[in-house]
């Protein structure tokens, strides 16, 4: 075997492990032991490779130590080693793989996310059909799902499979390989983005498949992105046939989601309930649940209290409350944890992102428009220790800007351009 297949090989490991952690919904969740594996073998992989630590990275390390000393230091609430610790790992290895892949790394983490959403299309449908079949199965993927999402009475025939995600409920939403759907909905965003920035604002082939996986989703967050990358396509193309049909379409889709009990309805009532400070309490625990919008309100008024961010260490208000409150809403949690200049940092590094990835000329606006999109899937999603976020924000700071980040022709990419542009 040679050295450049066997790289290949590695490779292949590394974007097979980051796509299992980012799914979100594997057994890797629940062992620290095989966290520090994965760490070790990267760790050694970046050593024989002779891959250097960028002054970047140090610098983010520093960073987190130095939130989480003063957090500490602030609440006098107790600061777990293993926590963080642990955080660091996990921000670690998408780091690793950053390096260890290079510019080829989104390309080839497309490639392999686009064979997964093509699979998903055949078993979803079975798993429309025959719900009781993929409820049975259980037994069998059982091992390979985090045991979290079976503290809920509703998800006890859940499991996932590396391939697809059967969530066990009554339904017609579509997790993909993700843990639910809205995640799935998040990655194929930044799928189209990543296809429209590299070959082109055109609906190819792969755009399609991804735009129709985002709607059989049924995610909000999902649907106002599409909504915002169907904009930027309209900016973009300067067509006036294209321009027509899409706004059309854009007219259809604000028109049809004021209706939808997942978009207009469901934001009337995520703003009516923040207003009237109404909390669910989750039926498997003593602790209350909050909505997105206003547990983003939530970890708003704390940071305003330690701007500089709370890391792994709970506030003194949380850790002295009886009554427990949760939520979920990666943005604000990115804010609470990395306190506003890391929530700062985090929005320039998106939109450094778009720029990094493109070979085509986007204007600031185009850029802006994708960014928006991105920002509102982690805002409806838990990313705060998702391998998805430390790539979009690392990418941009470890790769020069308009490197190339995928093999293949360019020469041949530029001349299908000027034909969209003369069609």
């Amino acid at each position: 075997m040679t050295y450049e297949v066997i790289n290949r090989k590695i490779d292949k490991f590394i974007l097979v492990i980051i796509v299992i952690m980012m799914s979100g919904a594997s057994l890797l969740n629940d062992h620290d032991e095989l966290l520090i594996i994965i760490f070790t073998l990267m760790g050694s992989a970046m050593l024989a490779r002779k891959q250097r630590i960028n002054p970047f990275i140090i610098g983010v390390i520093v960073l987190w130590l130095f939130i989480n000393i003063i957090s500490f230091l602030y609440n006098e609430t107790g600061l777990s080693l293993n926590t963080f610790l642990g955080y660091l790992l996990r921000l670690l290895i998408p780091f690793f793989g950053l390096k260890l892949i290079g510019i080829t790394f989104w390309e080839k983490l497309e490639n392999l996310i686009y064979k997964m959403a093509l699979l998903t299309i055949p078993i979803f449908i079975l798993d429309l059909i025959f719900p009781e079949i993929f409820n049975a199965l259980k037994p069998i993927f059982e091992p390979l799902t985090s045991n979290t999402f079976y503290r809920k009475e509703s998800q006890s025939s859940y499991w996932y499979s590396f391939f697809y995600t059967h969530s066990g409920r009554e339904g017609i939403r579509n997790s993909g390989f993700m843990w639910e759907p809205g995640a799935f909905a998040m990655v194929l965003v930044l799928m189209i983005i990543y296809n429209w920035c590299t070959k082109g604002f055109r609906f190819s082939k792969r755009v399609w498949i991804y735009s129709i996986l985002i709607i059989t989703t049924f995610s909000t967050a999902g649907y106002l992105a599409l909504a915002f990358l169907l904009v930027a396509y309209v900016q973009k193309a300067k067509k006036l046939h294209v321009s027509v049909i899409s706004m059309v379409l854009l007219i259809v889709f604000v028109l049809v989601g004021r209706s939808m009990d997942f978009l207009g309805p469901k934001i009337e009532r995520f703003l009516s309930e923040t207003e009237n400070n109404i909390l669910y309490e989750q039926g498997y625990s003593n602790r209350y649940e909050a909505n997105r919008v206003a547990y983003f309100l939530i970890n708003l008024t704390k940071s305003i209290e330690l701007p500089t961010g709370y890391g792994v260490v709970e506030d003194k208000e949380s850790f002295f409350s009886v009554q427990k409150i949760v939520g979920v809403n990666g943005l604000g949690d990115i804010l609470l944890m990395w306190g506003w200049l890391g929530l700062l940092f985090v929005l320039f590094s998106i939109f450094k992102f778009c720029s990094a990835i493109s070979t085509v000329n986007l204007s600031y606006f185009t850029i802006f428009l994708l960014s928006i999109a991105i920002l509102i899937t982690f805002f409806s999603n838990p990313i705060e220790t998702n391998p998805i976020l430390f790539l979009v924000v690392f990418t941009p700071h470890i790769f020069k800007i308009k490197e190339q980040l995928h093999e293949f022709d360019f020469q041949q990419m530029l001349e299908d351009h000027k034909q969209n542009i003369a069609k």
